[in-house]
């Protein structure tokens, strides 16, 4: 499946619930608990974990700026720990992103007000007319798309203002 998607930092939250409830039919919210392996600067393997009850096994390969090629397989929850375990012995890098995120549906994007651990408010809008959705949020945003969450935690990692081990993944909630 190929995946447009952008992020920007929210500068106002109030205005944008404001666009969103005057725009938007909210979809739900949910609490999501991300093991981010990273294969390089263009590709991840993710194991999300969602309401600390379904577990999704990502693959993400960036195709150009701001559009990804996905692969995306549910994993039995008994399964999670030795999922990540695998991952981690080929794959010792890793990232932990939680965030809360509510979902809203703007025609035909996803527009996701996430509040990620470590990194803040942001603004995500996934689909193919997201300049035109974006433009909705304009007074309450910053325009400048910003990186994936991946890479801004590579960023605080390489800063030495966070650090991740295998040990913080397994002492969370996972399922």
């Amino acid at each position: 499946m190929i995946e447009y998607e952008q992020r920007f930092r929210i500068l106002d939250e109030d205005r944008v619930r404001n666009a969103l409830n005057q725009h938007a039919t909210f979809v739900g919210s949910v609490h999501q608990l991300d093991v981010i392996f990273e294969i390089s600067e263009r590709e991840v393997i993710r194991v999300r974990i969602e309401n600390n009850a379904s577990v999704i096994l990502e693959h993400k390969k960036m195709i150009e700026q701001h559009k990804w090629e996905e692969t995306k397989v549910l994993v039995h929850p008994e399964y999670v720990k030795n999922l990540i375990k695998i991952f981690y012995t080929l794959i010792p890098d890793i990232k932990i992103l939680e965030k809360r995120r509510e979902m809203w549906r703007v025609n035909d994007s996803l527009v996701c007000l996430d509040d990620v651990k470590h990194l803040g408010k942001f603004l995500e809008i996934e689909g193919q007319d997201i300049e035109k959705v974006k433009h909705l949020f304009s007074d309450a945003i910053d325009g400048t798309p910003q990186e994936p969450y991946g890479r801004m935690l590579r960023k605080l990692m390489d800063e030495g203002k966070v650090s991740f081990r295998i040990e913080d993944v397994f002492n969370a909630p996972l399922v």
